[in-house]
């Protein structure tokens, strides 16, 4: 799995969904921080000591987990924060065919984005994919 700067990969196993992997910004690093200012990317000056360092992660991560059906979730930051500021669980979304999953996400975060007049809405992308084993 991969994932890229202000995006977060979820996994939905046994009905709980758990965030794998978090997006690389200064919002979550440092309170108050700039939510649009990305720490750590591939392709960047900085080593993975470094960028730890300055922001208390590295910049490449992985995670190994078990194999077991389930569901994979990588989204944009505008599709997961206008969820995540409104407090709704991803989770809900994850049901049904995988392009109605990743449409009904997508098109509520566009939603709740104009809703609040967000003016800083971003893109809103998703990916859903079922896994089996």
């Amino acid at each position: 799995m991969a994932w890229s700067g202000d995006a977060r990969a979820y996994l939905l196993l046994d009905g709980h969904l758990r965030l794998l992997a978090e997006d690389h910004n200064a919002r979550r690093v440092c309170d108050g921080g700039d939510r649009n200012l990305i720490t750590a990317c591939l392709g960047k000056a900085r080593s993975d000591e470094e960028t730890e360092r300055l922001w208390g992660h590295p910049a490449i991560e992985y995670l190994r987990g078990p194999a077991r059906p389930g569901w994979l979730l990588l989204a944009s930051d505008g599709a997961y924060e206008p969820h995540e500021d409104a407090g709704h669980d991803l989770a809900g979304y994850l049901i049904g065919t995988l392009r109605t999953a990743t449409e009904r996400l997508v098109d509520d975060a566009v939603r709740r984005a104009h809703e609040l007049s967000d003016p800083y809405a971003d893109n809103a992308t998703a990916f859903v994919a079922r896994i089996t084993c």
